[in-house]
């Protein structure tokens, strides 16, 4: 079963979208329904859905604030903006805000909503796995010693064996053992990968913070 959100404000609307969704032969959904962004804001911050519909022209507010809200907040979860009307610059705002497509109000139907469903839930899952391997990432991060921390940080910044034994007082062979045990702990094989691992640790400890 697929879980939905959507943020209308119009029942007539939001009513005529869920039925369209629950006409699709071979799935299932989850579909919950709010008004306004705050309250789908709260809602999403303790379960994320798998796809948000969010409409364009909400009352005191707009779709693009609520997304970029959302995406502000570390929600990666594929977003669908609904619109009345298909145009240029709102199609670039509602990108820039964060949302990966837009539908039109008037293309509803259960066949576009499939093709949609397919490119996104696509987009979901990958996301997933990279957040996945982020996570594993910043786990291997956490089993270095501190002065591995201290190595790897000299090593972020492109300093050699030779500088790294200088600035920590230690032996050119200590940090080479150093190093050989970082590269282990991380599963990296070359600098280059290293440097992937540790960004994509660093990166997702600090989203999830």
């Amino acid at each position: 079963m697929l879980s939905v959100t959507l943020i209308e404000d119009d029942d007539a609307h939001a009513e005529l979208f869920v039925l369209h969704l629950n006409k699709i032969e071979g799935l299932s959904f989850d579909i919950t329904c709010f008004k306004t962004g705050s309250e789908a804001i709260k809602a999403i911050g303790s379960k994320r859905p798998d796809l948000l519909f969010v409409d364009y022209k909400l009352a005191g507010e707009t779709g693009v604030d609520v997304i970029t809200q959302l995406r502000s907040q570390g929600v990666n979860v594929p977003i669908i903006a609904i619109t009345s009307n298909k145009d240029t610059y709102i199609a670039a705002e509602i990108t820039r805000a964060g949302a990966d497509d837009y539908l039109d109000k008037r293309d509803l139907s259960s066949e576009n909503l499939v093709a949609l469903l397919d490119r996104m839930l696509a987009i979901g899952q990958q996301r997933q796995q990279s957040d996945q391997d982020n996570r594993e990432c910043a786990e291997r991060l956490s089993t270095l010693t501190d002065r591995e921390q201290d190595v790897l940080d000299q090593i972020m910044d492109g300093k050699t064996n030779k500088e790294i034994a200088a600035d920590l007082h230690r032996s050119i062979k200590t940090i080479k053992v150093h190093r050989g045990r970082i590269m282990d702990k991380m599963q990296a094989n070359t600098p280059a990968e290293l440097a992937k691992f540790v960004l994509a640790g660093r990166g997702w400890r600090a989203a999830s913070a």
